[in-house]
């Protein structure tokens, strides 16, 4: 349970802060690699894994939430694969590619996720009023 809520807590701040972006996480790098891309990775990572958690053991979510990961643990590698740098700045083909990559791999772990927490949020409600 804390594994979980600890995956969880980690993907709602570091996909929250994509959303809410201070300007020095724009501008600072760690060995070139601008560090929103290291804490997006983290995010991702972190928020297909709490599904997996979260998910019925064998179920259809489960197996979306395991494609989600592997989406996510491979969107920061791919990333600089298709950029050829650290910096991730894209062009031509291989740009088009990297936004084809994100329409993909960015919903699937969001839907995953979100789908997780509110089956879970569910099954805790319902369970608390079967209670005497």
């Amino acid at each position: 349970m804390k594994l979980t809520v600890f995956l969880v807590t980690t993907a709602i701040v570091a996909l929250g802060a994509l959303v809410f972006t201070p300007e020095y996480l724009v501008r600072y790098r760690i060995g070139g690699l601008p560090i929103l891309n290291a804490i997006t990775a983290i995010g991702l990572c972190t928020a297909s894994a709490a599904a997996i958690r979260l998910s019925p053991s064998g179920s259809i979510h489960e197996a979306l939430s395991v494609a989600a990961l592997i989406a996510a643990v491979l969107w920061l590698p791919l990333s600089i694969g298709l950029a050829g740098n650290l910096r991730l700045n894209f062009s031509g083909v291989r740009g088009d590619t990297w936004i084809w990559m994100n329409l993909f791999t960015f919903p699937v772990v969001l839907i995953t996720f979100v789908w997780a927490l509110l089956r879970s949020a569910f099954a805790l409600v319902l369970s608390r009023d079967k209670e005497p």
